[in-house]
């Protein structure tokens, strides 16, 4: 069994607020990074590797562990963005529907708030 918290950060002072920001901001560029990385380096077998480098990111500022996680977050939505279209050219196939086979980079519109554990 996993325990779990919950924080609100409504009642911060100003310079931890900026801290925060500034640090959801670096979480979210690096993210974003991390999916075009994965998603360019994708094999053709469509298989994601558990393990990836972080060599080609920028470390500043980030810990190991919120670094590891951002990564972790990217390589999930890349695998949810597959897994999503292979189950929908499943179906389209097995209605007889004629699509064409291409899958798409993951197109993100909001900010990737951190998912730390």
């Amino acid at each position: 069994m996993m325990g779990s918290t919950r924080h609100s950060f409504k009642k911060l002072n100003l310079g931890k607020d900026s801290r925060l920001e500034v640090f959801v901001h670096k979480y979210d560029k690096i993210c974003r990074i991390a999916i075009n990385n994965i998603w360019d380096n994708l094999p053709d077998n469509l298989v994601i590797a558990k393990y990836l480098d972080t060599s080609y990111v920028d470390k500043t500022g980030m810990s190991a562990r919120a670094l590891r996680r951002c990564i972790d977050q990217a390589r999930g939505i890349v695998a949810g963005t597959i897994e999503k279209q292979k189950r929908r050219l499943f179906i389209n196939e097995k209605y007889g529907k004629n699509l064409n086979s291409v899958y798409s980079k993951p197109e993100i519109k909001n900010i990737i708030y951190p998912q730390l554990s």
